[in-house]
Parts: C-alpha cells; structure tokens; sequence
C-alpha cells in the first residue's frame, strides 16, 4: 500500500508500510512533523504519516494514534538512538504515546492491521460505540484502552 498520506524528505524512500518502520505514533499532527523533521536533519529518511485521511486499504480514518512517523528498516536503528539518546530526540517524542508497561513508542490502534476487510468492519464498530477499541505495544504486545493511555 503506497503512502499517500505522507509528508517529509523520506517520502521517496518509504513505498509502502510493509516496508517501513513505526518509531512514534502521536494524537497531534504538529509533534509527528516536528519529529520528521528532527529525523530529516539527522540524515534518517523519515515521514510522517497522516491515518486521518482516507485512502486504498485504510477506507475508514483513524480515530486514535492518527500520525505516525516512520522510517525505512534499515534506518530504525538510527532513529532510535536519535530519539532516546539526545535531548531534541527526547524533548519530540514526549507527546508520542507510550506503552504504559514498558514505554516504548511502537504504538498502533486500533491493534488490528488496518489493510484488511475485518479490520474496517471492526473499525466501524468501534466508531459506532458497539465495541471497544484499544491501543496495541508492538514491542511487548499489551492492550489498553485510549483512555488508559500510557505516559512513562
């Protein structure tokens, strides 16, 4: 699935999310593109991804964990390092959510793959209030719900 809804030098780098990775996941589009852009600056290819908008694969906007950033595989070494290892990398990824178990920031939601059929459908009931969503840890795997949102 290509990303259209991207924004950041990195854009010609990243073809698609299979290919990429997620380094933070932000409520607010500014601290995402802040964080691109600090990433850019470093030399990582970086872009941030907007889930509000509808596009192939992902026909129902996101609600929760709206921006992402994200970088190529090989470059996620780097930008972990620049993010938890300086005190701009630290100072940007502050608004980012967080696992509230073990803090990292590899965060989606809701925890279902957003490029299926089901997924839409789950996601729909969950707009509709029939059911509830939750954010997933991609490092740990824990579950929780937005309102319980980790803050380590």
């Amino acid at each position: 699935m290509p990303l259209s809804g991207m924004k950041g030098a990195g854009a010609g780098f990243i073809h698609s999310v299979m290919n990429s990775t997620l380094i933070a996941a932000f409520e607010e589009k500014q601290p995402a593109e802040d964080l691109t852009g600090f990433l850019v600056k470093q030399n990582i290819p970086a872009a941030t991804v907007d889930l509000t908008v509808s596009m192939p694969g992902n026909a129902l906007p996101a609600e929760f964990a709206k921006y992402q950033v994200r970088v190529p595989g090989d470059d996620a070494a780097a930008a972990v390092q620049a993010t938890s290892h300086t005190d701009e990398g630290l100072r940007l990824v502050k608004p980012a959510i967080r696992c509230p178990d073990c803090g990292s920031l590899r965060v989606r939601y809701p925890e279902m793959p957003r490029n299926f059929v089901a997924p839409f459908f789950f996601r729909l009931l969950v707009k509709m209030n029939l059911m509830e969503g939750s954010y997933a840890c991609l490092t740990c795997k824990r579950e929780w719900s937005p309102g319980k949102r980790g803050t380590k």
